[in-house]
């Protein structure tokens, strides 16, 4: 059985993952975050293998916890990631752990190389950058790219969904305002 971590899993994106992944056979679902209520009322609203499971990422222990649970992957959707250091991925090397994160900081998601000689001594995967900004953006200039002989500028835009985006994920958008990259 694959037991997925979802750190951030009652936020926008985070909830979006729990709801795609408990409906998954062989696929135990722990909707984490620090608050044990919102983690509660999302697993039993969604049913299937979705388990509430309060866990502060940040936490002295985290790397034990992720081992007790029999953790195999955790997705980190409690951003803003980009203004972490790499203490979570870490962690989830040291546990055993595959990770995905859905940061969008250039500078976070480009210096995730770092532990990549860690991850590959573990035996596990190490993905910085799989949020729409890096991920569906880059998909998108890939499939078009060839429709065009040059590309001088791309200007895009990307909204969470028709809900307004929580707080992790303004946070994260305001961190770059007035910044030129």
């Amino acid at each position: 059985m694959t037991s997925v971590v979802v750190l951030g899993g009652y936020g926008n994106f985070g909830r979006r993952i729990v709801e795609a992944l408990a409906s998954e056979p062989g696929c135990r679902v722990f909707v984490c975050g620090r608050n044990i209520e919102l983690a509660t009322r999302l697993a039993r609203q969604r049913g299937g293998s979705a388990e509430p499971l309060s866990l502060d990422c940040h936490a002295p222990g985290f790397s034990a916890e992720l081992r007790r649970i029999g953790a195999t992957l955790v997705i980190h959707a409690a951003g803003p990631v980009q203004r972490q250091s790499y203490a979570v991925p870490e962690a989830c090397i040291v546990a055993g752990a595959h990770y995905i994160d859905l940061a969008d900081g250039r500078e976070f998601v480009c210096g995730i190389g770092s532990l990549d000689e860690k991850a590959r001594a573990n035996s596990v995967l190490v993905v910085s950058g799989a949020s729409s900004l890096p991920a569906l953006s880059s998909a998108a200039i890939d499939e078009l790219k060839t429709r065009f002989s040059t590309i001088d500028s791309i200007d895009h835009g990307i909204t969470s969904g028709a809900k307004p985006p929580g707080q992790g994920t303004m946070t994260g958008v305001l961190d770059y305002a007035g910044k030129l990259r």
